[in-house]
């Protein structure tokens, strides 16, 4: 791919100003990460396998994120760094194994992967309290009598109905402060309740 000082070189004629750059550009060509120092310089190959979402961040759901030809690989989710098996069998995520796991990241990550919608099905988060904007869902993690973590999130209804009628459900992660859902649908806005609640239209 060319650069600015390619196309200083090619087509303004800088040779001169570049030649410094001419064994940069010949590694670049052919390898990933480098890492110079004065004696010593890391090289690596390029990855055979590099996959983001649409925010940058490393994330594949069916595989490694990131692999190389020699089989090194990392798994991850939306940026996370994750065990294998949590790709590879979603399906041994499980209430248990979130529960098991003190990692809030990983934890949040298991229900992301399982989704909110199902984790909520399990029976494991209580319904705290129903108003006009939703339902507000929360589940708290203890061990030995000591609150270890937490999970919050708004079920809502979509405002705008679809072509036949329907309007969809949606769970969103809010939270653990929130106290109603009023509350965390305007933290979904970047609102307050007080504001949320002064809108003449909502979608």
């Amino acid at each position: 791919m060319c650069n600015v000082h390619e196309y200083l070189r090619d087509l303004v004629d800088w040779k001169d100003q570049t030649e410094p750059l001419l064994g940069l550009w010949a590694i670049a060509k052919s390898a990933g990460w480098i890492v110079p120092h004065e004696h010593v310089c890391w090289i690596s190959e390029r990855p055979d396998t590099l996959c983001t979402d649409a925010r940058g961040r490393l994330h594949c759901a069916t595989g490694p994120a990131l692999r190389y030809p020699d089989g090194w690989s990392v798994y991850a989710w939306k940026g996370a760094d994750v065990p294998a098996w949590m790709i590879e069998h979603p399906e041994w995520i499980t209430p248990k194994t979130i529960g098991n796991t003190f990692d809030p990241v990983l934890r949040n990550t298991m229900i992301d992967i399982m989704t909110p919608e199902r984790f909520i099905a399990t029976g494991e988060p209580s319904c705290v309290v129903k108003d006009e904007a939703g339902a507000l869902w929360r589940f708290v993690w203890r061990h030995s009598g000591v609150t270890i973590g937490s999970w919050c999130a708004v079920e809502v209804v979509n405002g705008t109905a679809e072509a036949d009628g329907t309007r969809k459900k949606y769970v969103l992660r809010v939270p653990a402060h929130v106290r109603s859902a009023r509350e965390a649908v305007a933290w979904t806005y970047g609102l307050t309740e007080e504001q949320y609640a002064g809108l003449e239209l909502r979608t």
